[in-house]
């Protein structure tokens, strides 16, 4: 299963797709190691229709297991126009054509430095293949809901609900406090808030 949030991820894309469902675009990108010095990082950026808010990242192509990171495509957006982004991964732009990205975790900080020109192409393409605004027109939400309650597609014959439990709402549904011998309604014993 890929990794959902904003954290690093060994492991590879599941499954494949056709290529006209993807966008992938692979560039150097520069990891800024101090205000004087900068390393080229192979990078590549890969975007995919079945995944239409995400944008999967990967470093260190050439390694068995590169290492992905998976953030929102809006993060690139609009750190190309402002700082951007709470968290692992931050963006903004820079002057001279370059764009940064702020990728953090529990073992450190990675500052990249990206070539605007590329990125933007790339962003171009994305929205070529989804355009903003349309990314809930391409998610699988029957196979979303499925896995949710813990259940495959395949387990429900069509039109029937899956064994256990219910789609429509939870198990115990939450009802309303009212006044009781323990004190009104509200929030602590005496009903203060």
């Amino acid at each position: 299963m890929a990794d959902t949030g904003n954290r690093p991820n060994s492991g590879a894309t599941s499954g494949q797709e056709p290529p006209a469902l993807r966008v992938t675009g692979e560039w150097q990108v520069r990891l800024v190691l101090s205000d004087e010095w900068s390393a080229p990082l192979p990078a590549r950026f890969t975007y995919r229709a079945a995944d239409p808010y995400a944008v999967r990242l990967d470093f260190y192509l050439t390694m068995a297991s590169p290492i992905s990171w998976i953030f929102a495509r809006e993060l690139l957006v609009a750190g190309g126009l402002r700082s951007s982004g709470l968290g692992d991964v931050r963006a903004w732009p820079g002057c001279d054509g370059r764009f940064y990205l702020c990728l953090s975790s529990g073992d450190g900080e990675a500052l990249l430095e990206v070539p605007t020109d590329p990125l933007s192409e790339w962003l171009e393409r994305t929205y070529r293949l989804v355009p903003p605004g349309k990314e809930y027109e391409h998610q699988a939400l029957d196979s979303l809901l499925w896995r949710l309650v813990d259940e495959s597609p395949d387990a429900a014959p069509e039109g029937q609900k899956p064994a256990g439990r219910s789609v429509e709402g939870p198990a115990d549904p939450v009802r309303p406090r009212t006044g009781s011998a323990d004190g009104p309604a509200g929030g602590g014993p005496d009903g203060s808030r």
